[in-house]
């Protein structure tokens, strides 16, 4: 039996460009309304979670809660940038909902769509952290 592998291959922080307004404040107050943690910080949460979905021991997460918690506003802190293969869905990182900010295309290789999408994130969200994850086999 083939084993599928799967690899974070890219960890971009942008954390410091969030610090540079794109558009004026007033129009996205949400943006500065959540506290910014550390790209160390969101990059070690989420390689505990690769471990956890590795090793077959994934946290149990309050996913009724936690969908209505998000019903009227989403603060994602990573952009996720990965191949639209059904085997390596990003969301297996073992993250709760309201984390990732998932953009998927064959070969995860972002187009003009991808990437107005990744801006959507950074500039409207407030994601600061950015995850291109590719695979193999």
């Amino acid at each position: 039996m083939r084993k599928l592998t799967c690899a974070i291959i890219i960890f971009v922080a942008v954390s410091a460009l969030a610090q540079q307004p794109t558009t004026s404040p007033a129009a996205h107050a949400q943006h500065s309304a959540r506290p910014t943690e550390s790209a160390d910080k969101i990059w070690s949460e989420l390689m505990k979670g690769n471990e956890r979905f590795f090793s077959g021991k994934l946290k149990t997460e309050p996913v009724v809660s936690d969908r209505k918690a998000l019903i009227n506003e989403q603060h994602p802190k990573v952009m996720m940038l990965s191949c639209s293969d059904s085997r390596v869905p990003p969301d297996v990182v073992d993250q709760p909902l309201g984390t990732l900010f998932e953009v998927r295309t064959a070969g995860n290789i972002a187009g003009p769509l991808g990437l107005a999408s990744l801006k959507y994130s950074f500039d409207h969200l407030g994601t600061t952290v950015l995850v291109v994850m590719g695979h193999t086999k």
